[in-house]
């Protein structure tokens, strides 16, 4: 029997004290896959495969630590089935070919991959392996792919183009052949980035509450917000179909329905971002900052906002915690994240949405500091208006669909120092995620607090003369193509990505320092792509 994560009843006090909570312990290590019915004997539910080197693709770097960092979340509490890398990935592990016994990905039921991966033009997947089986078969198609059939029902792509939805794609185009019994799929409508931190970081999101779609949408946008990640569930009806898509917490044996499928994404929109910072600032700082199991500043502003005493919560204990009072969910992982729940994520309603982004900023600003996060003084600029969409299509003897909808509007805020914005992706920001109709549904929060400058030392001014930001890029980039072309499958090309090229805050562990930083897409002889970010610390 699976333990079950409860919210805190919240206590009655004393006339006059804030009311008190107990809080539940939300991440202890609980596995989310379901018994099956009936009670077999053997449970296979995890397995994976990654690969950095290819028969017919250029190398990566961080395909093998995204895949164990997803399975090392998996050894909290289960044993993986199995993990195969390298020229152990071959086409027989997707299409079923292999013999009697073997392990490949539909004999268990939650399968993580990580590696390269494109989209054809008529909407064929291309996945390449790591080594060829029985001399042939340096790629494999979707289309000869068999998925589902016997145990595979959650299947995760950490690849480029696994999932792509727009441009007269759709999931049921790419994998309706190759499914048989799917219940979601997990992946990226766009170029994604060669990651470690897409498979842990969906782990550590579900270990907060949320549902599995949103977990691999949130674990993304850490990697950066600029790729779209992006969900697929399968069922008979489109309710149950959306109810799997925007609820489901629990990796179930029972097979999908193939006639209904439903998608949503998050996707940032370019005419609604931050102007990139490009000079370096002349009075740039070394700073220290509060180490996150240290920093209880802001949770405690929050708990009293919600009118819990902050007392009553022993905030500085190791792991998270989850507090529900007045019908909002206080949540704090054990990163230091601060999440507000307030509504669960449904899906929109069809129809135009108003994007004025003075009014958004405005609304969003209000909600922080109506509920807290800012009474500690954070300086804050906008970054950035992400909508997250859905949409899908019946398969059925009658034809039917569900238009794109918009289901959330996310106001991302950057934080600065010495109005610096800190440009490291995974953390320094705070999102305000509300309906179209303003409903507010959510506020995550991972913002640092300032200890002081660097060694206690004063604002010290940049180098002078400033160093040419474009030739330390160019530098850094051109060890990276070394690098992978050392590691096979030359010759490979290096692109820029248009409007991630800024000078900021990077924040690593508890310092921050002046970085240039920039997105370039590495694209090898066979068409395959992934993205990487580029840093180079200024003024040391």
């Amino acid at each position: 029997m699976q333990s079950q994560s409860r919210d805190p009843v919240v206590m009655p006090a004393s006339q006059g004290d804030m009311p008190q909570a107990v809080p539940s312990r939300l991440f202890e290590a609980e596995d989310p896959a379901e018994e099956e019915l009936g009670g077999g004997s053997e449970r296979a539910v995890y397995g994976a495969c990654s690969a950095e080197t290819y028969r017919a693709a250029g190398s990566l770097h961080a395909a093998h630590r995204d895949a164990g960092g997803f399975l090392d979340a998996v050894d909290r509490f289960s044993t993986p089935d199995f993990w195969r890398r390298d020229a152990a990935v071959k086409s027989w592990i997707y299409s079923g070919g292999a013999e009697a016994g073997a392990q490949g990905l539909d004999t268990v039921r939650v399968f993580y991959h990580s590696g390269h991966g494109s989209m054809e033009e008529d909407g064929q997947f291309r996945l390449p392996m790591g080594a060829l089986w029985n001399g042939t078969n340096a790629a494999i198609s979707s289309r000869e792919m068999r998925l589902g059939a016997d145990r595979l029902r959650y299947l995760f792509w950490s690849a480029s183009e696994s999932l792509c939805l727009r441009g007269g794609h759709a999931p049921s185009r790419t994998w309706a052949e190759a499914n048989a019994g799917l219940r979601m799929i997990f992946g990226f409508d766009t170029v994604c980035w060669d990651s470690d931190r897409h498979g842990q970081a969906f782990w550590e999101h579900w270990r907060m509450g949320k549902s599995f779609s949103q977990s691999w949408l949130d674990a993304a946008s850490d990697v950066s917000t600029d790729q779209i990640a992006s969900v697929c569930a399968m069922a008979s009806t489109p309710d149950e179909a959306l109810e799997r898509l925007f609820g489901e917490r629990r990796f179930s044996a029972t097979q999908g329905d193939p006639t209904w499928w439903v998608w949503r994404w998050t996707q940032s929109l370019a005419q609604h971002r931050r102007d990139p910072v490009t000079e370096i600032p002349r009075a740039a700082r070394g700073l220290r900052l509060v180490h996150c199991d240290d920093d209880l500043e802001t949770a405690t502003g929050v708990l009293r906002q919600l009118e819990i005493d902050p007392r009553t919560i022993p905030l500085d204990r190791p792991g998270g915690l989850r507090v529900t009072s007045g019908g909002v969910t206080f949540i704090r992982s054990p990163r230091g994240e601060i999440v507000l729940e307030f509504a669960r994520p449904s899906r929109g309603n069809r129809g135009a949405v108003s994007l004025h982004r003075r009014a958004l900023v405005s609304r969003a600003r209000a909600a922080l500091r109506r509920h807290g996060l800012l009474a500690a003084g954070p300086e804050l600029c906008f970054d950035r208006i992400l909508l997250s969409m859905s949409a899908g299509v019946s398969l059925g003897r009658r034809p039917d669909c569900l238009p794109q909808a918009v289901d959330e509007l996310t106001i991302q805020f950057r934080q600065c120092f010495d109005r610096i914005a800190v440009v490291s992706p995974e953390t320094g920001w705070v999102r305000v995620v509300m309906r179209p109709d303003g409903t507010l549904l959510r506020i995550q929060s991972r913002l640092r607090r300032q200890a002081g400058p660097q060694g206690g030392a004063e604002a010290a001014h940049a180098p002078d003369p400033q160093p040419d930001v474009s030739h330390l890029l160019a530098r850094r980039s051109a060890l990276l193509l070394r690098d992978l072309a050392a590691r096979g499958a030359a010759p490979l090309t290096l692109g820029i990505l248009p409007g991630l090229t800024e000078i900021g805050y990077g924040i690593r562990s508890n310092t921050a320092r002046l970085v240039a930083r920039q997105g370039v897409e590495i694209t090898c002889v066979r068409g395959f792509r992934k993205r990487y970010w580029i840093q180079s610390d200024l003024g040391d």
